[in-house]
């Protein structure tokens, strides 16, 4: 079966969580068009192997069944510079921009599915593919936590014309394939919820004792000077990209090592709250510290949700610059304990789950 995966744009986070399930969809000899522009390059990082002579013109190797078109699907909410709330003026003019051009971008998804003889659409959190699918009299599947309904409802991005063409846009999918952390999905019908998708470790680096895995990313770096890190002997693990270290010891990410190694080798994550960062955590058992960014609701789920859990707790970003102590880490071995209690929601494979509901639409040809 030919199936079209389109994967928001909106960070890195729907592609990492996308990644299991593609590898799934490969292992059972479907063939997978990815289309997606920010993440493009971590998933031909992720996703292609190397033939070898074992795996050379066999139908084993997966490089011979993945495609990749580098087409953007939407843009998400944009931030203000140096900050993590939510510019929502340029987030409105940006979203009245990409919502004029679907008429075209449709035409680009139609002509996708056309060349490749596609059988199925899976889009995840974007709206326009699910169109594409219909006027293609082919099935199309809804995969997230959140439409951009959910997000852009509250701060007031789109007029009523808007709302009402996205949310039609979504009704064009068959079902929806929904994760934890889960808002409304507006717009989507037949919803079917499942457990915690997100990568695994293949635990291939060592533990790093005393560590944090910092993902807020450069903008936070800004005036390190500021930081109070005199009572800190730890280890900061960062971005490649990021030029400065608030700390004395640290350690910049491998590029071609998968982040979540280093989630899984760290003593806890520190950083911006998201689904994806959060799965990966708790699929390595890592306590959480988190900023939540003011405006963008998805952060308001998946933060009261951790809490709950005793998994993790909330901080302000004023306050960012005194955590980063010694005392973190006697703070992640009282989280950590809770992982104990985790609901099963949290432990199963809701990739496996979300294979069963793609099959009912994608059955294996014999």
């Amino acid at each position: 079966m030919n199936i079209l995966y389109c994967i928001s744009d909106h960070g890195y986070g729907h592609a990492t969580r996308s990644i299991p399930t593609i590898n799934l969809l490969l292992e059972r000899d479907h063939t997978i068009i990815i289309r997606n522009k920010n993440a493009i390059q971590l998933l031909k990082k992720e996703l292609v192997i190397q033939p070898t002579k074992k795996t050379k013109n066999t139908s084993t190797n997966k490089a011979k069944k993945i495609f990749f078109i580098k087409q953007q699907n939407d843009i998400g909410v944009l931030q203000k510079k140096n900050s993590y709330i939510v510019d929502k003026k340029a987030t409105k003019n940006a979203v009245t921009q990409w919502m004029n051009n679907w008429l075209q971008d449709i035409k680009k998804l139609r002509a996708i599915i056309k060349k490749h003889h596609v059988e199925l659409v899976i889009s995840d959190s974007s709206p326009q593919p699910h169109l594409a699918a219909t006027q293609e009299n082919i099935p199309s599947l809804f995969l997230g936590s959140f439409t951009w309904l959910d997000i852009y409802k509250p701060i007031h991005t789109l007029n009523k014309k808007q709302e009402k063409i996205m949310r039609r846009t979504y009704n064009n999918a068959h079902a929806g394939i929904i994760l934890p952390f889960n808002q409304l999905c507006d717009g989507v019908k037949n919803q079917h919820c499942v457990s915690l998708i997100g990568r695994a470790a293949k635990k291939t680096l060592r533990p790093i004792q005393n560590s944090i895995l910092y993902t807020l990313g450069g903008g936070s770096l800004a005036g390190t000077k500021q930081w109070n890190t005199k009572n800190f002997t730890g280890t900061m693990i960062i971005s490649s990209w990021v030029k400065n270290s608030p700390t004395k010891r640290y350690l910049k990410i491998d590029e071609h090592i998968p982040s979540v190694e280093y989630t899984n080798a760290a003593t806890l994550v520190l950083g911006k709250s998201g689904y994806s960062i959060s799965a990966e955590a708790m699929r390595c058992k890592k306590p959480m510290f988190y900023i939540k960014r003011k405006g963008f609701n998805d952060d308001d789920v998946v933060t009261k949700e951790i809490t709950r859990l005793g998994i993790g707790v909330v901080i302000k970003e004023k306050d960012l610059a005194k955590i980063v102590t010694d005392n973190l880490f006697k703070r992640a071995q009282k989280l950590q304990k809770h992982y104990k209690h985790l609901p099963s929601l949290y432990r199963r494979d809701g990739a496996k789950e979300a294979l069963k509901i793609i099959e009912q639409y994608a059955p294996i040809k014999k």
